[in-house]
């Protein structure tokens, strides 16, 4: 998602007057910076480079406007610092386009820990954006950087592939040619530094970019979440929007209330329609009355369902949980903030335990691959616990101003469930699936079956299938602990093996009835089988669309052996427990082994009994 915001510093008469607009990467509240130490402390006193690298695709609104100065976030209470500005169209090179001095010093902001300073190019005529300009870089060099001390300022960070380049004058930082080498770290944070640049712009709305979700049921467009930008002079009170798919177009007028003040962008709600499945281009036509000087369309991925169809599939939401071992607020959060909230709708869902970071990982780090991928590789919006339903984006949260690419919602309250889980199962499907399983010995044989829709899914596309075992009541004994951290947990729905690959395996029919069959060693030793039961779910993966069309069609799992009860209803008697169970070398749980001897299994390791 790009991140543009621009301030307007020209005030608008009865004629249409020059505008300074700003292009960066950096997210702001107003004119406040945001700061965020994305990398760590400097190794010594030295000199340091912070640039961004400025496409033909950020400035194209702004064609025949003039650079004339730079912006940079300094977040540094301590000291000020000479600096010297530059914009040039190799990052190692030393030959500047443009260049200009100035000192980098700290404004108060309250809670924002820093503002920008605004240092001016030398060159009083500036430098006119042409199509030719090409991609180019903008930064600076702080003369000396304290050691111990926070000297870059940063905003949350957008994982936006050149947002972000540091270098220090070290050594290594040097080619054998003495050309700088500077690092990319785009994944960790976005710099505060934008260009500045003036010029005249009129009916010039920018759509940014649309969060839906991906199956729709009936003609009857959904919801969405668009993001738009006025890049013009004017204030805009209405925008027409053009919606496309293949052949077929349709067109919307989408009143803005309040006005959207030039320079301005905002988030608004959207009718999304879905014309079929695949990809679906949006753009916006008009400003107002008046034809919309920008024809850049956003792209967004959607599945029409029609009633007929939705209404001979039932629905089952998938939810996982992301857990760590290592950090005992996990177990306490499911039991006492993610089952209350969850129980209302436990017939309705099935859960899986990603299990990060610890010591049941079974070979790759699925788990943490999985979640890095699934928020764009940003690590900052990993956070433990943490959960996502059906791999989708829920609109209701990320309007209420999370900004993260990752469906992700972090420490979910039980006050918030409803708006969490039922527009998940409200969506429709076309789908079926059912799962059993087989065990022999110390293996398992895992058969998934149903039926896909026929004419749902574009000629060519595939489903795909992802089958686990998981495991309830697994005791861990490597919490990070305090003093009100410590006892005894115990996690729940822990993924013990993934029987396909962490996106699924593909499904091999378009339509019609399916069947797929997966065998596994199981390991009763270590692992409790009556405690046991296999889920399985039908989903997309990245390669079916963009970051908001990985979701999950449809769920069922079912006991690993014959006892118990399938599904989700195992989290209803889910609480601490306050002893270790103890097993037998079969996986049958003793209750009294006082006056018994044996081996036994207790926190997953063996005990003798004489």
């Amino acid at each position: 998602m790009k991140r543009f915001y621009f301030i307007l510093l020209a005030l608008l008469t009865l004629t249409v007057q020059a505008a300074t607009v700003k292009i960066g990467y950096t997210k702001t509240d107003g004119d406040l910076l945001w700061a965020y130490d994305g990398f760590g402390q400097p190794p010594m006193d030295m000199k340091m480079g912070a640039a961004i690298r400025i496409t033909p695709e950020m400035y194209a609104p702004y064609i025949g406007a003039t650079i004339k100065s730079i912006r940079v976030g300094w977040s540094n209470p301590d000291y000020s610092t000479p600096c010297t500005v530059f914009m040039r169209k190799e990052l190692s090179s030393k030959d500047n386009i443009l260049s200009g001095s100035g000192t980098l010093k700290f404004i108060d902001a309250g809670n924002f820990q820093g503002k920008y300073v605004t240092i001016p190019f030398d060159n009083p005529d500036g430098l006119t954006l042409t199509e030719d300009l090409g991609t180019f870089y903008v930064g600076y060099y702080a003369e000396t950087v304290k050691q111990k001390t926070i000297a870059l300022g940063t905003s949350y960070p957008s994982g936006q592939k050149g947002s972000t380049y540091v270098w220090g004058d070290l050594p290594e930082n040097y080619d054998k040619d003495g050309n700088e080498v500077w690092e990319d770290h785009s994944s960790q944070a976005a710099l505060c530094i934008d260009l500045l640049v003036e010029g005249t712009f009129t009916d010039k709305v920018q759509p940014i970019s649309i969060i839906n979700y991906p199956t729709m049921n009936g003609d009857e467009p959904d919801t969405g979440l668009l993001t738009i930008k006025n890049c013009g002079t004017n204030d805009v009170s209405k925008v027409t929007l053009e919606y496309q798919f293949g052949e077929e177009t349709k067109n919307y007028t989408l009143n803005l209330n309040p006005t959207l003040k030039a320079g301005e962008q905002k988030r608004l709600s959207a009718p999304v329609w879905a014309m079929g499945d695949g990809t679906h281009q949006l753009r916006i036509t008009k400003a107002g009355s008046k034809k919309n000087n920008i024809d850049t369309a956003i792209e967004y991925q959607t599945t029409l369902v029609p009633k007929e169809v939705s209404d001979k599939y039932t629905r089952t939401s998938l939810v996982e949980f992301y857990q760590s071992e290592n950090s005992y607020y996990v177990p306490k959060y499911y039991t006492d903030i993610f089952l209350p909230g969850c129980e209302p709708y436990a017939e309705h869902l099935n859960v899986i335990g990603q299990h990060i970071d610890d010591q049941w990982e079974l070979g790759d780090e699925d788990g943490i691959r999985l979640m890095l991928e699934m928020c764009d590789n940003d690590s900052s919006a990993v956070t433990i616990p943490a959960i996502s339903v059906d791999r989708s984006a829920n609109v209701q949260l990320i309007g209420m101003g999370e900004s993260s690419k990752a469906p992700y919602h972090n420490l979910t309250t039980p006050q918030f469930a409803q708006y969490l889980y039922e527009p998940h199962l409200a969506r429709p499907t076309f789908a079926s699936i059912n799962v059993e399983s087989t065990v022999e010995g110390d293996k398992v044989m895992v058969t998934v079956s149903g039926n896909i829709a026929d004419g749902i899914l574009a000629p060519g596309k595939h489903l795909h299938l992802t089958a686990t075992l998981v495991e309830d009541d697994v005791y861990t004994d490597s919490q990070q602990q305090d003093e009100l951290g410590k006892g005894d947990y115990y996690h729940k729905d822990l993924q013990r093996i993934c029987l396909t690959d962490k996106w699924g395996d593909e499904i091999p029919v378009e339509s019609g009835d399916y069947s797929m069959t997966f065998t596994a060693d199981l390991y009763p030793e270590e692992w409790n089988l009556q405690n046991m039961r296999v889920v399985a779910f039908v989903n997309r993966t990245p390669a079916d669309g963009n970051m908001w069309h990985r979701d999950i069609l449809n769920s069922a799992s079912c006991p690993l052996t014959g006892g118990g009860e399938a599904g989700i209803h195992s989290l209803t008697a889910g609480q601490t427990q306050t002893a270790a169970p103890i097993y037998d070398l079969q996986g049958r749980r003793i209750d009294n082994v006082a006056n018994a001897s044996g081996v036994y299994i207790v926190n997953g390791k063996k005990m003798v009994r004489k």
